[in-house]
């Protein structure tokens, strides 16, 4: 019997479509291909378009600022008519507060000096535009610790405080000696402080 080998068997049509076959499976892995370095193109330019993001972030502050008003005040004397007591007054020149939103106002009387105990001390704040006191505080501790208020915006507003405009206030303190004698020195200091609302 004679063997025959395998392309003897095969007609040449058979052939030609197995050659086809074979091209179209190149075919096919060159389209593949093609599209992997397609994508991988397409990835390296997506991972190149690296984005940086610088934020900027600003807050209008709260500004208040003090003008005028006296550096000292010299405060007058006044003896009472049962002995040895007097009464020390004394006013501020006009102070203007600008602020450009509605504050608060912390005001805290110190007395700095002082040869004996005070029987009676008080700081008041006037509103010149409405001639009217907006707040005070007193004492009749004879510690002479300081004394403090504090001015609430919503108070502020009630005396027709306005923003971005100068408003101007008076202060005015007392002390109410129950000893005094001549030659005796007093001091006092108001501290204000200009507080967000």
């Amino acid at each position: 019997m004679k063997l025959k080998r395998q392309t003897d068997v095969l007609n040449p049509d058979e052939r030609v479509d197995f050659c086809f076959f074979r091209d179209k499976q190149k075919l096919i892995g060159l389209v593949l291909l093609a599209m992997a370095y397609a994508f991988d193109l397409t990835c390296s330019r997506v991972n190149a378009a690296i984005e940086d993001v610088t934020s900027f972030n600003a807050t209008v502050p709260f500004a208040c600022s003090f003008s005028g008003g006296s550096d000292v005040v010299e405060m007058a004397y006044t003896k009472n008519d049962n002995g040895s007591s007097g009464l020390l007054l004394g006013t501020s020149e006009a102070l203007s507060i600008t602020s450009n939103q509605l504050p608060r106002l912390s005001v805290t009387l110190n007395t700095v000096l002082a040869p004996r105990n005070i029987g009676f001390r008080g700081v008041f704040i006037r509103s010149i535009q409405q001639n009217r006191q907006i707040q005070s505080k007193t004492t009749g501790s004879v510690s002479n610790a300081p004394i403090s208020t504090t001015i609430s915006a919503s108070k502020f507003s009630q005396f027709g405080f306005a923003t971005d405009s100068s408003y101007d206030i008076n202060l005015t303190v007392s002390a109410l000696l129950s000893n005094s004698f001549p030659f005796e020195e007093y001091q006092f200091d108001v501290l204000l402080t200009c507080l967000a609302p």
